[in-house]
């Protein structure tokens, strides 16, 4: 389902059409709220190339992931300062999700 598929959903019928307002409402800037994961299960789930925001618990920071296919060993998180990939275990949950591509390289 679409953004405005589901904006309209929640309109439902207006003074002008539910799909209209949508529109409208999208135009005006309108996002709905981003994804949160809260397990290392839910992260394992996304494809190769989203990105999540964790707050790390040790230094109250915010660390940026990119989900990367490493060739031989499957999908892991890589830090985006480039020091290395990590295990998802090591990622601290929840974790805002800022971009996750779909099948057809757009974003959702």
């Amino acid at each position: 389902m679409s953004d405005r598929d589901a904006l309209a959903g929640l309109i439902g019928d207006w003074i002008i059409s539910a799909g209209e307002t949508a529109d409208e409402i999208l135009a005006a800037g309108w996002r709905p709220p981003a994804q949160v994961i809260e397990t290392v299960e839910q992260a394992e789930a996304l494809p190769v190339g989203s990105i999540i925001l964790e707050r790390n618990s040790e230094s109250d920071q915010p660390i940026a992931w990119l989900r990367t296919e490493i060739e031989g060993s499957g999908p892991r998180w890589e830090e985006f300062s480039g020091v290395s990939d990590w295990p998802t275990t090591d990622i601290t949950f929840p974790a805002v999700v800022l971009y996750m591509p779909t099948e057809n390289g757009d974003s959702e």
